[in-house]
């Protein structure tokens, strides 16, 4: 096969238009628009009665045949779930047609999920340890980290006012969302406490709407950000420590997040500076004073802010993320690559002297 461009990504955007996958279905475009990459995104046969799905899925497997044509000898299949490795079957004889395949699993605690075509991978990029060392053990597949990011280059640095103090998307525990109601939805008070839901959930909305949603994180000063242990939701069982989106999304867009943060060890890898989180109170209307007081401490705030959009442009930017994929494959970074990934330094070098002046 003659090779037009340096890889073929399978993505999950047809299968999921959900609004917490968004930040991923970005680092797709953003592979394709500094390397070239091609995107695929299968789709899946339609819906039967259970009893009848693993008839399907030994005989003619759970995605249409696509009727793109792959470009690349390398395939790079992002999953957000571990199920969504199965869509390299709808590429026909998958595994013949590229030299190399590897993928990067979001959700990758979900150990149930992974199908069989786990085992003819080259090489499974995750963003927690844990699993990978459980796909190295029972798969016998080579695994690495490879953390989420953020498109720093483009949400990165703002310097507009930020007229939200508390912004709450997503997930809340109802021991600080009800406090906070009963104090900041009033009209005496000024503080303004905005939370979901903003905007849809899933659907094709939610793709222009992503603009919209970081915008609110760029006019607001404090974001809200929860390990999913504590108070943990039950529509989401997790097994493992899990450090979401909602931390690199909120610290590039120069929020200061406030929270609980991941009881694990790589957090503090990954934001090892200062109020990279600042810790919120256990108790809700304690919380509340604690929120106020720190609102009142602009110097603080300003700090954070700062040190926030210099570090997460520094080490969590998706192209550096890009980068570690192509090293796996064997492909040299690309010139737009090289270009961006300097932008982003300059960005972040002259943010730096203008905070140590």
């Amino acid at each position: 096969m003659k090779r037009t461009t340096p890889l073929t990504v399978l993505s999950s955007r047809k299968l999921t238009e959900f609004v917490g996958w968004m930040p991923i279905f970005e680092f797709e475009d953003i592979l394709a628009q500094t390397t070239g990459a091609q995107i695929i995104s299968p789709r899946a046969r339609p819906h039967l009665p259970r009893g009848l799905r693993g008839l399907r899925r030994r005989i003619s497997g759970s995605f249409e045949p696509t009727t793109e044509h792959p470009e690349s000898d390398h395939l790079f299949v992002v999953a957000v779930t571990p199920g969504n490795l199965e869509m390299v079957t709808a590429i026909p004889n998958w595994r013949n047609r590229f030299r190399k395949v590897s993928a990067f699993v979001i959700d990758s605690f979900h150990y149930a999920g992974f199908p069989k075509q786990t085992y003819e991978f080259d090489h499974v990029f995750v963003p927690i340890p844990e699993s990978a060392d459980h796909i190295r053990s029972h798969f016998g597949v080579p695994t690495s980290v490879l953390s989420l990011g953020a498109d720093c280059l483009r949400w990165g640095f703002h310097k507009g006012d930020r007229s939200i103090d508390i912004l709450g998307v997503g997930r809340c525990p109802e021991r600080y969302h009800l406090p906070f109601q009963a104090a900041f939805h009033t009209s005496d008070n000024s503080i303004l406490y905005l939370h979901s839901p903003i905007g849809n959930m899933s659907g094709q909305a939610i793709w222009k709407e992503r603009p919209m949603l970081m915008k609110v994180l760029l006019k607001s000063k404090l974001a809200l950000a929860f390990d999913l242990f504590f108070d943990p939701p039950p529509q989401r069982p997790v097994t493992m420590p899990v450090i979401t989106g909602r931390w690199f999304e909120s610290l590039t867009a120069g929020c200061v997040a406030i929270g609980k943060q991941p009881k694990t060890p790589l957090f503090r890898q990954l934001f090892p500076w200062e109020d990279a989180t600042i810790e919120l109170p256990d108790d809700g209307y304690q919380a509340v004073d604690f929120v106020l007081s720190l609102l009142k401490d602009s110097d603080r705030l300003n700090a954070a802010r700062q040190r926030n959009s210099i570090e997460m442009a520094a080490r969590h930017d998706w192209r550096f993320r890009i980068q570690d994929v192509l090293t796996m494959f064997g492909i040299e970074s690309t010139t737009t690559l090289n270009e961006q990934l300097a932008e982003l330094d300059a960005l972040a070098r002259g943010s730096e002297m203008v905070c140590s002046a």
